[in-house]
């Protein structure tokens, strides 16, 4: 790696990792009916989750071939609206719990100021979605998304979840490539279901043209840039969440930790390959990364390599 590769690195490092501390230390304020599902522990949670991915994919792919990349743009600014609204209500009402109520008007002041800072963001991103801006929306989805996530599955369903993940990143990018096709869509629309660590201060992510599927063959323009995937900061992350709330203390933190810690091994690991210069699958590196890590920590904290795991379902 040459020295233009530190910066990048670096950057997306940093924000890798204050996602997924920044989502241990809200967890504990969400409320228990923020969970996607009733029953944390039902191993069959994670293929819901699997084909609404694949089915928004599909979608997303079929807009695109048709050139209605405006609906993908409004589509996705709306559900990041509506995300970053859900994420932050809690927070806000926590440290905020006021709400105005007489005969002649009603405010319920945290969600007035979720709807805020959601307006700000999304607004922000279709006015000058550059980097920076970018990362930090990411920054506060994706903690928000594994916080919930978190608070959705059990260890054992997050752990079936990371697997699953793993296969279908793989066979996305290097068999059908149509994740390669998705990451263009997205850089087209300059949305963020992408972080992005510039290599030069100079760097406009606006003005940026590279391809990521021509890229991967070998050709196109040298990137300025290093780009992952939101979902590569989200779904390792999920394991770590799940077992610091689903698992009993005073174990589940350290464990959490080092799940968090496995995966940026796995994000090192990513690194060694991306530098070749052609697209890499985070998740296979990512996700193994947090297992394995979570299994060894497991066992040798607790004597039991599947801590947290619930089978009474």
């Amino acid at each position: 790696m040459d020295r233009s590769g530190y910066r990048p690195a670096l950057i997306m490092a940093s924000v890798f990792l204050v996602t997924q501390f920044i989502a241990l230390a809200i967890i504990p304020l969400y409320p228990s009916d923020y969970r996607a599902f009733e029953n944390v522990n039902d191993p069959l949670n994670p293929l819901y989750y699997v084909v609404m991915i694949v089915i928004m994919t599909a979608v997303l792919l079929w807009l695109a071939k048709k050139g209605k990349d405006n609906l993908i743009q409004y589509f996705i600014i709306f559900s990041v609206w509506s995300a970053i609204v859900f994420a932050l209500y809690p927070l806000i009402f926590f440290a905020l719990p006021v709400v105005v109520e007489s005969p002649v008007i009603f405010i319920d002041i945290p969600l007035s100021l979720s709807i805020a800072v959601g307006t700000l963001l999304a607004g922000t991103l279709m006015v000058k979605p550059e980097w920076y801006v970018i990362n930090i929306t990411g920054v506060v989805m994706g903690a928000g998304i594994i916080a919930i996530f978190g608070l959705s599955f059990g260890v054992l369903p997050a752990l079936i979840l990371l697997i699953v993940m793993e296969i279908y990143d793989f066979i996305s990018v290097y068999r059908t490539k149509h994740m390669l096709d998705l990451a263009d869509t997205v850089l087209e629309t300059k949305l963020p279901i992408i972080m992005v660590a510039p290599k030069e201060k100079n760097y406009s992510f606006v003005e940026d043209t590279v391809k990521i599927k021509k890229e991967s063959r070998g050709g196109g323009e040298e990137r300025g840039a290093m780009f992952m995937g939101l979902g590569d900061v989200i779904i390792p992350g999920i394991l770590s969440a799940s077992v610091y709330l689903n698992s009993p203390a005073p174990f589940n933190l350290p464990i959490a930790l080092s799940v968090i810690g496995g995966a940026f091994a796995g994000y090192m690991v990513l690194l060694h390959f991306v530098f070749k210069g052609k697209a890499q699958a985070g998740l296979p590196f990512l996700n193994t990364g947090a297992i394995l890590a979570y299994i060894i920590s497991s066992y040798m904290l607790t004597g039991n390599p599947l801590y947290g795991v619930v089978w009474g379902w």
